[in-house]
């Protein structure tokens, strides 16, 4: 029974073809019933608004489903026009990740066949506005923000999805939730004439008496039926229940449930496994049952730990291989309990969090078994996720706690508990260019490492480690000082010292009391841009990408020509307009906006021109992507593209920023920025923001005198008296010397074409 102070959500699902039930889930599939209000006036521009149908639960002594099956008929016309749905399913759905205001929701799926469609003069006249929309219709937009959803229509669609997708996976689910109901299918009803029909009840009046409302000849009917069943048929015996009827509370006590993870899935092979009388004569030689490619799991089934240590290494390729039955070879050493098995795969690269067709991880397999080593084994590893919800809704400890629980389960429970609770104490943000954060865990406290963190922000942000884990990493950063740090760095150990004693020690800034340090999530310095940042495709490590640009830009630390600046400044209003090409628009933004499309030094110098050039390069360069805009799915990833484009171009990008002083004499000094990227070094005014100086590798070679450790001092290799050419004063020198070196080592070979930019505002 529904609790009476809920509000139902209703989704009512609407089957695009005749066989969806033979299909894969597929969110095209389906229309589902949402409402419009029309209150919006008729010279408004905001965005529709829809909603799934939601009334409140009023009668509790029912069955929910019959009231909610009246309310989408009288929701869709009522009387001749109404939909009667099939059946009303109540949708389980976990709130303990959601608002608490949610959990008052209850969530119905109601299932209607193909023809049933809305009565056209009855919508126009609705206040409310029913109609049937596409689910990937619904998803899309939901997606985009083109359409606003309330937050509990957000919430339940994602839920309606996943839990179609699970009925999908059920053989013959999809079949039986939209086949017609039983009531609607009887041709002919007989009733036995000597029960009364269950309409004439006892009416109750309100005095308190109770008065027979049957109909004489209903009941002289049933007496006289009565009479003559009882002549043909006589009992000898009758037993009565004593508590059927009697209201009392009756909880059925399920003492304990195991679900067969196979059924439905047709007849096992039962060759799959090799007998134990053959292993050990196979060794780690293949065997006909095993197909080359589930080799590891043959080893991991036979517990054959030096085999497979020594195979991990030369077919690293199967360690991930997902048998169609068992999973991978991680989810069967969980289950067979081989904790040095386990161990093996999670070094080799085996990923902890790993899904079966149950939506299972090896921890969750692990904590049913009791497998208590594996499960410590699995929860070292940082980037392991203790709280996974299987298909069903279930974590890894709700599986260990099932009854009844056995001293095993109960250790490996207690394993997780602990594991969680270290956890949710111990997390560390970590920054996006975006401005976004990401909590992450300090699965070692203080010792965890900078490569921990990595590995698992890319799988929070859902991206591949190889190549994302060498594309970008963790930064510290403040107010005067940005630092790189190793993967082997331990980020709260720096975090603990940096006000402390690093930034005073490679700035020289006596108040540090502003320098609150901040991880940040950034592009890797040491990567090439001819050679490797090229390759990158995926939209979020494409947005990483734009908004450091962007950054470095705006803050004048990529000095460029005025064209570059017209460019940069169009792309970022068409951006802002969603890639819609609007010149009053622009103009307008650009107008208001000026100082987030314009380096301030420049906007300084060419304020009263800039407006004017910078318009008719955004009608020149944007106007002409309109035709390439209409064959992109995502404008926001295409334009992010043109900008890196333009940004790859400059001498300066990709540069890692460093602070120092110009030398030209002994007794005068410039603050500048110093800039280390794959082609170079580059000296940047610190306030006028002007390129000084910019060298390629391969024009230069330096030195770092022992005896003036903070100097750096670069000169021409075409410069025959062999004279000192710039000399550098910096408390970070050792670290820019150091990063020239690598960078000049690791990308001799592919130096990029680039613009060498000097001079006042950005010019030639």
């Amino acid at each position: 029974m529904v609790n009476y102070e809920m509000e139902v959500i209703l989704a009512v699902v609407q089957p695009k073809q005749n066989n969806v039930f033979t299909q894969e889930y597929r969110p095209k599939l389906y229309n589902i019933l949402l409402l419009d209000h029309k209150t919006a006036s008729s010279g408004e521009k905001g965005k529709p608004t829809k909603y799934l149908p939601t009334f409140p639960l009023t009668n509790v002594q029912e069955e929910a489903g019959d009231e909610v099956l009246a309310n989408l008929y009288q929701l869709t016309g009522g009387d001749h026009v109404g939909i009667k749905g099939e059946r009303a399913l109540q949708i389980q759905w976990s709130s303990d990740k959601y608002r608490e205001s949610l959990t008052r929701f209850a969530l119905f799926c109601v299932p209607v066949n193909k023809g049933d469609k809305l009565n056209r003069m009855f919508v126009e006249k609705s206040p409310d506005y029913p109609g049937f929309f596409s689910l990937d219709y619904i998803i899309e937009t939901l997606n985009n923000d083109t359409v606003a959803y309330p937050p509990p229509t957000r919430t339940f669609i994602s839920q309606l999805e996943s839990w179609m997708r699970e009925k999908h996976a059920m053989p013959g689910a999809i079949n039986i939730l939209f086949s017609r109901r039983a009531d609607y299918r009887v041709k002919l009803s007989v009733n036995n004439p000597a029960f009364l029909p269950s309409r004439f009840e006892h009416a109750h009046e309100s005095s308190g008496m109770v008065i027979d409302s049957t109909p004489d000849e209903i009941r002289h009917t049933a007496r006289e039926a009565l009479t003559r069943m009882l002549e043909i048929e006589k009992c000898e015996k009758v037993v009565l229940n004593p508590v059927f009827g009697s209201s009392f509370p009756c909880k059925p006590k399920v003492v304990r449930a195991e679900v067969n993870i196979y059924w439905g899935k047709g007849v096992p092979d039962y060759n799959m496994w090799p007998n134990s009388h053959r292993n050990s004569s196979t060794g780690g030689s293949y065997d006909s049952l095993y197909p080359e490619k589930y080799h590891i799991h043959r080893l991991v089934n036979e517990g054959n730990v030096k085999a497979i240590r020594d195979s991990a290494a030369y077919v690293s390729h199967l360690l991930d291989e997902k048998h169609p039955k068992y999973g991978m070879p991680i989810h069967l050493a969980a289950y067979k309990g081989n904790a040095e098995a386990a161990r093996i795969l999670l070094d080799s690269g085996c990923n902890p969090n790993a899904l079966n067709d149950l939506g299972q991880s090896p921890l969750h397999i692990a904590a049913k078994e009791g497998h208590c080593a594996v499960v410590q084994e699995l929860i070292k590893k940082p980037e392991t996720s203790l709280e996974l919800l299987d298909k069903q809704n279930r974590t890894p400890l709700n599986l260990c706690e099932q009854d009844p629980r056995s001293p095993k389960h109960q250790r490996a429970a207690n394993l997780i508990m602990a594991a969680i609770k270290k956890v949710v104490n111990r997390q560390i943000a970590v920054y996006l260019m975006d401005g976004t954060f990401r909590m992450l865990n300090l699965s070692q406290g203080d010792h965890t490492t900078v490569q921990h963190l990595n590995l698992q922000l890319l799988r929070a942000l859902n991206l591949p480690p190889k190549p994302y884990a060498d594309y970008f990493t963790i930064w510290i950063c403040s107010k005067s000082l940005e630092l790189q740090l190793k993967l082997e760095h331990k980020p709260m150990d720096h975090l603990h010292n940096w006000q402390r004693k690093i930034v005073s020690m490679l700035t020289g800034v006596t108040d540090t009391s502003k320098e609150t340090p901040t991880l940040k999530w950034r592009r890797n310095a040491k990567v090439g841009v001819v050679s490797e940042e090229r390759e990158v495709t995926h939209p979020l490590a494409i947005r990483t990408l734009f908004y450091e640009a962007k950054h470095n830009y705006i803050n004048g630390l990529y000095p460029c020509k005025d064209h570059d600046v017209h460019t940069f400044a169009s792309i970022l209003i068409l951006l802002e307009q969603e890639g819609k090409y609007d010149p009053g628009n622009a103009k307008s933004y650009l107008h208001k906006n000026v100082s987030n499309l314009v380096p301030a030094p420049i906007l300084k110098a060419k304020g009263q021109h800039l407006s004017s050039t910078i318009m008719k390069r955004y009608k020149e360069y944007c106007g002409g992507l309109q035709e390439d805009l209409k064959f992109q799915n995502k404008y926001e990833q295409f334009l992010q593209r043109k900008f890196l484009e333009f940004c790859r171009k400059l001498t300066v990008y990709g540069s890692a920023f460093f602070t120092g002083s110009l030398q030209p004499n002994s007794k005068s000094s410039i603050l500048c920025h110093i800039g280390v990227n794959d082609v170079g070094i580059h000296i940047i005014n610190m306030k006028t923001k002007v390129m000084l100086y910019s060298f390629l590798y391969s024009d230069i070679r330096w030195s770092h005198p022992e005896a003036q450790p903070n100097y750096l001092e670069i000169y021409s290799v075409n410069d025959n008296s062999d004279s000192r050419q710039v000399k550098i004063k910096s408390r970070q020198v050792g670290l820019i010397e150091h990063l020239m070196q690598k960078l000049k080592d690791l990308h001799q070979y592919d130096d990029r074409q680039v613009n060498l930019v000097f001079g006042t505002s950005g010019r030639r």
